[in-house]
């Protein structure tokens, strides 16, 4: 008996070393992860600070790519999953709101996070979980974080474009990258290729599946297409695409978008960026 008492004590202790050893290497990665965030933030804020005031002092962007290896096995668990990815990233890059970059010369292609699913299948209604759900401590949609557009605007996109509706799938047997996307005003239109620019004015959008919904707007306002309705400006080119494009439109000489698109050579190619910080094979780029 007292034999048995001995083995059920190592036993239990064994478990409770397994779970402390457990809590240990959660907090760790935690703690990883926070630091990662505010070293990638805070080294774009200082660039864009000695950009502003046009000192001669340079700093690295230290935003290196991060490989993310996820165990979601359901819809919202996968949604949630890259929905934060593209959130993360645009709060890091400053929400497309200082010049980061010089984009006089050059379009800009920083991927930042790449997530790889372990649980191949696909999964419909990304787009309106982006509306729908918030991000964590923001008190707004995904949809509107990332674009400055209204829940009502996105509602309106999605149930006035029915291309949309039927293309707006995730397929979790290939990695997705969030990409963070900066070019002049006049040039980001040719990071995604010739489809871009089909509507006079179109500056962001979406790209859901295998089809494209401009966004025209900027903090939460529609720019003014003539006498093309909301729903129209918002939504009127159907063309071919690779993944999902959110932005925003700032009075500046430039623009800034995230973009998701699935992370392999022939999807990353079609993006026109002469900067593009990482590997076009699959693959290759920094670990985070």
């Amino acid at each position: 008996m007292r034999v048995y008492s001995v083995m059920v004590a190592a036993i239990l202790s064994l478990v409770v070393l397994v779970l402390i050893l457990a809590f240990i290497k959660s907090t760790n990665e935690g703690t990883r992860d926070i630091i990662d965030k505010q070293t990638c933030k805070q080294s774009v804020e200082a660039n864009a600070f000695f950009r502003y005031d046009k000192l001669t002092m340079k700093t690295d962007i230290k935003c290196p790519t991060k490989f993310i290896k996820s165990s979601a096995d359901n819809k919202n668990a996968v949604f949630e999953t890259l929905a934060l990815a593209m959130a993360d990233t645009w709060d890091e890059f400053l929400m497309g709101k200082q010049e980061i970059f010089d984009t006089n010369t050059q379009n800009y292609c920083v991927i930042r996070r790449v997530v790889q699913f372990e649980n191949p299948d696909e999964y419909s209604g990304f787009f309106d979980y982006l509306i729908m759900h918030d991000p964590p401590n923001v008190r707004m949609p995904y949809f509107s974080y990332l674009t400055g557009f209204s829940f009502e605007d996105g509602k309106e996109t999605l149930n006035s474009n029915i291309e949309l509706k039927n293309n707006d799938k995730i397929n979790t047997n290939v990695p997705y990258a969030a990409v963070f996307v900066m070019a002049k005003k006049e040039n980001i239109g040719k990071v995604l290729g010739a489809g871009y620019g089909a509507i006079a004015g179109a500056s962001v959008g979406v790209i859901a599946g295998g089809t494209i919904v401009y966004f025209t707007g900027g903090t939460g306002t529609v720019a003014a297409l003539g006498t093309v309705s909301k729903s129209t400006a918002i939504g009127a080119f159907i063309g071919t695409g690779t993944g999902f494009l959110l932005g925003s439109k700032y009075p500046a000489g430039w623009d800034a978008a995230m973009l998701l698109v699935p992370y392999n050579e022939e999807s990353l190619k079609t993006l026109d960026c002469t900067k593009l910080p990482v590997s076009l094979t699959t693959g290759k780029g920094a670990e985070g």
